[in-house]
């Protein structure tokens, strides 16, 4: 149950959902495993429209349903005795959505939607003692079609990734960190973003300072 967000409205509005997440590992060797993961979702909310013959902001018998489906399958392979780590994965997303108006006999569709995401992407990292480092790259495909009252809109796009960031204690208690990003969009073309830091405690943690650099775009 819910409350109207009509002034003066009796509907209750209600909100239902309901969904699970799975997830597993399946281990082949001390340096080989798979990792699968799982999500289902499923939810209806009533709401409040613009009903005839008034048009005007009132209780109606108005409907909006998601469903979310997400899933992930990675591989991980440790080398070196751990100290070399790779994980190869892909992760897809897709949300359905439709609004319905149940003010008739028959209840109509009024609009609909779906997106979809698709993601590969490659994480590696080394440990040396006194640097540790992470790289990787991704691939990211997304699409849409919405279909409202007969207009139906379609896009697509994809952005390309790299990125590496090392960590370094050259001596105790001090500690260095840089990194770059690039990603090149279909739309936006490609950006690089710089990043870092610097920590330092001169009495063994009691007293930590600290100064950091980053980029970002949007």
């Amino acid at each position: 149950d819910g409350i109207s967000a009509f002034d003066g409205g009796n509907e209750v509005d209600g909100f239902e959902s309901i969904g699970g997440t799975v997830s597993a590992r399946l281990t082949l060797s001390d340096t080989l495993s798979i990792d699968l993961r799982g999500l289902y979702a499923d939810s209806t909310a009533a709401y409040d429209g613009y009903p005839a013959p008034n048009y005007s902001y009132a209780d109606a018998p108005l409907f909006g349903d998601r469903t979310d489906t997400l899933g992930y399958a990675g591989v991980n392979l440790n080398l070196f005795d751990g100290a070399f780590t790779n994980r190869l994965g892909i992760a897809a997303t897709r949300i359905d959505r439709s609004d319905d108006d149940r003010s008739g006999a028959t209840p109509f569709v009024t609009f609909e939607a779906t997106g979809k995401t698709t993601r590969l992407e490659y994480q590696g990292g080394f440990n040396a003692g006194i640097a540790q480092l992470t790289f990787g790259a991704e691939r990211e495909e997304s699409s849409y079609r919405t279909d409202g009252f007969g207009s139906v809109a379609i896009a697509d796009a994809w952005v390309n990734s790299a990125y590496a960031q090392v960590t370094l204690e050259p001596v105790n208690d001090l500690h260095i960190t840089g990194g770059a990003r690039f990603d090149d969009h279909q739309t936006f073309g490609g950006h690089t973003v710089l990043a870092g830091s610097i920590a330092y405690s001169p009495n063994y943690g009691r007293t930590q300072v600290r100064a950091s650099f980053g980029e970002g775009f949007k």
